[in-house]
C-alpha cells in the first residue's frame, strides 16, 4: 500500500511515516467495506486499530497525522468525521487484504 502511495507523492507530498498511516487507515477502510460495515475508518475504535498497528500506546497521537493528511487533502472532512480522498483508493479495493481485530 505505501508502495501505491508513493505515486500521488507528488501531488500530497507526504512524508514516509504520513504515507505509513496513510496507508493503515486505507487498509482499514478497505477491510470495513469489504466486510460492508458502515464505520468510519477514523472512528475512536478505528483509531484505536490503527496505533495497534503502527505500534503506537497513545491512538490520539495519531490526531497529528489526521490533521496534517487533512491539510494536504489526502483524507477529506466528511459528514461522519474523515474520509479518504477518492484518488487514493486503490481500484478494486478487494484486493488489499488488512487485518482487522477480531
Amino acid at each position: 500500500m505505501r508502495k501505491y502511495l508513493q505515486l500521488f507523492n507528488g501531488i500530497f507530498n507526504l512524508t514516509p511515516k504520513e504515507s505509513e498511516v496513510l496507508a493503515v487507515f486505507i487498509g482499514i477502510h478497505v477491510g470495513l467495506r469489504k466486510k460492508q460495515l458502515q464505520i468510519n475508518a477514523f472512528s475512536t475504535e478505528m483509531k484505536k486499530e490503527a496505533a495497534r498497528l503502527l505500534g503506537k500506546a497513545d491512538f490520539n497521537t495519531l490526531n497529528i497525522y489526521i490533521k496534517r493528511l487533512a491539510d494536504k487533502k489526502a483524507i477529506v472532512k466528511s459528514d461522519d468525521g474523515y474520509s479518504i480522498n477518492r484518488l487514493l483508493l486503490p481500484q478494486g479495493e478487494e484486493r488489499v487484504v488488512f487485518k482487522l481485530m477480531k
